[in-house]
C-alpha cells in the first residue's frame, strides 16, 4: 500500500512539475510578445524552443506561409547545415507528402508516429537528412487561414502524448498572436510614413508656384524611401515625345545613359509608354518573365539592374501626360496600397503641373 501511494504521489508531483514548466514558459512567451511589437524572430525563437523542450522532442521549426509555400523561420536544435538545406530546398507547397504541406492542406494537427512507416510520406531525402522518426506539425491559424507551421520531431518512434500536442497547439497560438501585431505595427507605420510622405508633397506643392521641378524630385526621393526601390523615375509627354523628368537609383553612370536615350517617340516600345498608351497602371513582378517586356526592354532592365517595376500614368481630365515608375532589383509583385501610393503621387504630380 505505502508503494502504491508513494508511486501516486510520485506521478502527481511530476503532473504539477510539469504543468509549472508549461505555465512558465508560456509566460514567458507572452512576455517576449509584449516587448516584441516590431520584432518577429525573438518570439517565434522562444516558442520553437519552448515547444520543442518541454515535449521532450529532438528538434523543431516554425514556418511562416504566404498563401503559396512555407519558409523556415527559425529553428532549434537542428545543426546549422540541415536548416540551411531546408532553406535551399525552396518553400514547402500544401500536399501530403511533407508534414508542413498535410497541416497546411488540413489545417489542423498532423501526427506522424513513424515517418518511414507513413505511406504518404515522400519527402526521403529530408528525413534522410533529418533524422527524424516521430513528426508532430500544428498549423498557425488565423481566422481559420494558415500563416505557418509548427514542427517538431523525435528521432526515435515515441508518438506524442494528447498533453504534448494541446502543448503545442497552445504556443501555435500564440505565434499567431504575435505574427498579428507585428502585422498591425508595421501597417500603422507604414500607413503614417505614406500619409507624412503626401504630406510633405503637398507642403512642396504650395511653395513651388512658378516652378515644378521641386515637386517632381520630392516625389521621386519619397518613392525611393517608401518602397525601397532601385530606381524611380518620372517623364512627361507632350503627345508625341516622352521627356525624362526626374530620376534618381540605379548603378553608378547608369542616369547619365538614362538622360541621353531621351526624349524619345511615345511610339517606341518602352515601358513609360505601355503605361501612358493604356492610360492605367502597368504592374511587372518579373521582367524576365513577363510577356509585355521584350527583349530590348529586357536589356535595359538588366542595364539597369532591375527586375520588378510598377507605374502609374498621370491623367488630366483622362488625358495622360506622363508616368512615374519605380522598380526594384528583386523579382516580386507590389502590393495594393503600393499601388494605391503611387496613383497618389501621381495625382500629385498632375496637381503640381495645373
Amino acid at each position: 500500500e505505502n508503494v502504491r501511494l508513494f508511486k501516486e504521489l510520485e506521478a502527481r508531483n511530476r503532473d504539477l512539475i510539469e504543468a509549472l514548466e508549461q505555465q512558465t514558459a508560456t509566460s514567458e512567451v507572452l512576455k517576449v510578445i509584449s516587448r516584441s511589437t516590431f520584432d518577429l524572430d525573438p518570439v517565434l525563437a522562444t516558442l520553437v524552443q519552448n515547444a520543442t523542450r518541454l515535449c521532450d522532442a529532438t528538434k523543431g521549426f516554425i514556418f511562416q506561409f504566404d498563401g503559396q509555400g512555407a519558409r523556415l523561420a527559425v529553428s532549434y536544435g537542428a545543426t546549422p547545415e540541415y536548416a540551411d538545406w531546408i532553406r535551399a530546398a525552396g518553400p514547402i507547397r500544401p500536399g501530403r507528402q511533407t508534414l508542413v504541406g498535410r497541416a497546411l492542406v488540413e489545417r489542423r494537427t498532423v501526427h506522424i508516429p513513424d515517418a518511414l512507416a507513413d505511406p504518404e510520406y515522400g519527402w526521403a531525402e529530408s528525413q534522410r537528412q533529418g533524422g527524424f522518426r516521430t513528426m508532430l506539425g500544428v498549423p498557425m491559424l488565423r481566422r481559420g487561414t494558415p500563416i505557418g507551421v509548427i514542427a517538431i520531431w523525435r528521432e526515435e518512434v515515441r508518438p506524442f502524448t494528447d498533453k504534448q500536442i494541446e502543448l503545442v497547439t497552445t504556443f501555435a497560438d500564440q505565434a499567431v498572436i504575435a505574427i498579428e501585431n507585428v502585422r498591425l505595427f508595421n501597417e500603422t507605420t507604414e500607413a503614417l510614413d505614406r500619409q507624412a510622405a503626401t504630406s510633405a508633397i503637398l507642403g512642396v506643392i504650395s511653395q513651388s508656384r512658378t516652378d515644378v521641378q521641386p515637386v517632381f524630385d520630392a516625389i521621386v526621393d519619397q518613392a525611393m524611401r517608401l518602397f525601397r526601390a532601385w530606381t524611380a523615375n518620372i517623364f512627361l509627354s507632350d503627345g508625341q515625345l516622352l521627356h525624362l523628368i526626374a530620376t534618381r537609383g540605379g548603378p553608378p553612370g547608369s542616369e547619365q545613359y538614362l538622360r541621353a536615350t531621351f526624349p524619345k517617340p511615345i511610339r517606341e516600345r518602352s515601358v513609360a509608354a505601355l503605361s501612358i498608351i493604356e492610360r492605367t497602371v502597368v504592374h511587372i513582378p518579373d521582367v524576365e518573365s513577363d510577356p509585355r517586356v521584350d527583349q530590348t526592354l529586357r536589356g535595359t532592365a538588366r542595364l539597369r539592374g532591375y527586375r520588378s517595376g510598377l507605374n502609374a500614368p498621370m491623367l488630366r481630365d483622362g488625358e495622360p501626360i506622363g508616368a512615374i515608375i519605380i522598380s526594384r532589383a528583386q523579382p516580386g509583385s507590389f502590393s495594393p496600397a503600393e499601388i494605391e501610393l503611387l496613383r497618389t503621387f501621381a495625382d500629385q504630380a498632375v496637381i503640381a503641373i495645373e
